[in-house]
């Protein structure tokens, strides 16, 4: 979920100018906020007329996407614009009726090159002359919509930037020479100064509420341990960041990449912090090659770590510096910006040194009560011993990009997500292991039955699917898992393995909700989980992954984070 403005800036001379701020990123004001789901990312048309256009990857744009759930008004800007006559024979403005027309173009998720095409139809039915832009870009520069990214062509092979219109690298041999990728940076101290202005009353509230322990019940991240830490030992106002770091493909023959860097506001209320608007886009990859984290993230991380001590100038006149908490991504995100052993190598934990061992062509991470967390001076020791070495120390490739920002030292400021370590890791491998090994085809049209009629109140937001659908969102299967599993498959499963599988069920719900134990529930919880990793051989032979290990850490996570 992630935010991003449709023009893109380039690289070169004409990107100088005014950054003065005028409006605010979200709903209740006048900036553009246009909002990315992952299936959203790039039209699957763009990507095919590029393609048979000899591939260009200068020719992938930053999308123009639909707008806000809630409300499409907020992706224009709201000033005084003369609204001349779209021609001499109607009273119909032209800035109204393309505003609309920009509405239904992103409500529709029509591509740009199928946005030009209806513009010029349009075009061609209009009387001449008229007002109307005659392109989709020209469009949105009458709509007053900011640039708020530098587009940059980067060579993968020489790490050279390139040339705007390059399609080759003329400094590499011809197999290296279409290895680009395109790059796009946010202009950082413009997008905090704007979300910062339109929301600075909702974070002083906010701040005002944990700093005095009201609805510490909801085990908020301002109200553990970390946190706590950090705050009592900073005087000056600041916001804090925590990193989101994710990537899809971008069409079915997985030939593109997106990746995106984007952050939250700590300081937000979680139901403030978690909306699409309020989670900006750092930097983005779109490229064949495989991500080179360094590449695409060096500049990126220097804007925001010269941005961090001198901060930016609100509207009220005081200087908000920046800090960054944590980050948090799935397994193969974290490995990559962390520089570290992928999940399936003998030493792939961040937080620990378990050592996996190779068994049937998979690898295994069994129970061990003995094992040394990392510390601090551990992770950054390996980490320079790699870099000098040159070989992988206890997991570590080398010195992470991340060091340079973070304001938490690492591993501490490492966050598991649950979603995907949880809700579409070990919770679905297990549910579908129960599914097809242990339950009959007689017992799986029972219990395909039950999910297929049961009901959910409104707030659960999406029904459940039968297990034997290809495909199960994380939404999905966290109803099935929290609240259906135990219920419905008690009287098909043997009593042994419900009793099992309940210990992971309630250990995650224990962690999932509110502190229902006080300050034991963590506690609580990680005995339920370590009692179920201890005996999972029992019951689900060759699954002791990375992802059900990493569930040893969570109660930690929960208390810290």
């Amino acid at each position: 979920m992630v935010l991003i403005s449709s023009h893109v800036k380039q690289s070169g001379p004409e990107m100088a100018g005014s950054m003065d701020v005028e409006h605010s990123i979200t709903n209740e004001n006048s900036f553009i906020n246009i909002t990315l789901s992952n299936e959203e990312v790039l039209n699957k048309e763009d990507l095919n007329e590029q393609s048979s256009n000899e591939e260009d990857l200068n020719e992938v744009n930053v999308p123009s996407i639909s707008a806000s759930n809630n409300d499409s008004n907020d992706i224009f800007d709201h000033k005084e614009i003369s609204d001349l006559d779209l021609h001499p024979y109607t009273n119909l403005g032209c800035f109204s009726f393309a505003k609309n027309l920009i509405r239904f173009i992103r409500k529709t998720n029509i591509s740009k090159i199928h946005a030009n095409h209806l513009i010029g139809l349009i075009q061609s039915a209009l009387p001449q002359p008229n007002t109307l832009p005659i392109t989709y870009s020209k469009m949105l520069t009458s709509l007053s919509v900011e640039d708020l990214f530098i587009k940059r062509i980067v060579c993968i092979s020489c790490k050279r930037d390139l040339l705007e219109s390059s399609s080759t690298c003329s400094q590499c041999p011809n197999d290296n020479s279409k290895r680009l990728a395109v790059v796009c940076d946010s202009m950082q101290e413009m997008l905090f100064t704007q979300i910062y202005n339109n929301l600075y009353s909702t974070i002083n509230s906010y701040c005002e509420r944990f700093t005095k322990g009201i609805d510490d019940e909801i085990n908020d991240i301002v109200y553990n341990k970390n946190y706590k830490i950090f705050r009592n030992s900073i005087d000056y106002p600041f916001i804090s960041l925590t990193l989101h770091l994710d990537g899809i493909n971008l069409d079915k023959s997985n030939k593109y990449h997106l990746w995106i860097l984007s952050c939250s506001i700590i300081e937000l209320p979680p139901h403030v912090r978690s909306r699409r608007q309020n989670n900006i886009i750092l930097s983005l990859w779109i490229a064949k090659e495989k991500l080179v984290i360094n590449l695409w993230l060096d500049r990126c991380f220097s804007q925001l770590k010269n941005l961090k001590l001198p901060g930016f100038t609100s509207k009220l006149g005081d200087q908000i510096r920046i800090k960054i908490y944590g980050t948090i991504g799935d397994t193969p995100a974290l490995n990559l910006i962390l520089n570290h052993k992928g999940h399936g190598g003998y030493d792939c934990c961040w937080f620990c040194e378990i050592k996996g061992f190779y068994i049937n062509d998979k690898m295994q991470y069994y129970y061990d009560e003995h094992i040394a967390l990392r510390t601090e001076i551990d992770f950054a020791t390996d980490s320079r011993n790699a870099q000098y070495s040159k070989q992988t120390t206890n997991g570590r490739h080398g010195v992470s990009i991340l060091e340079s920002i973070m304001d938490i030292p690492l591993p501490y400021s490492i966050i598991a997500d649950y979603l995907h370590v949880t809700l579409l890791g070990h919770a679905k491998t297990i549910c579908l292991y129960l599914y097809k090994n242990y339950m009959k085809p007689k017992a799986r049209i029972e219990l395909d039955g039950k999910i297929s009629v049961q009901r959910f109140p409104h707030f659960f937001n999406r029904k459940i699917r039968p297990f034997n659908k290809s495909y199960l969102k994380a939404t999905e299967i966290r109803n099935v898992f929290l609240f259906c599993i135990l219920p419905m498959a008690r009287n098909i499963l043997g009593f042994e393995v419900m009793a099992h599988l309940g210990l992971f069920v309630i250990g995650i719900r224990l962690l999932h909700g509110r502190p229902v134990f006080g300050h034991q529930t963590a506690d609580v919880a990680n005995k339920l989980l370590i009692a179920f990793y201890r005996d999972h051989e029992n019951f689900y032979k060759g699954l002791q992954n990375f992802v059900l290990h990493i569930h040893t850490h969570f109660p930690e996570l929960y208390t810290n984070h």
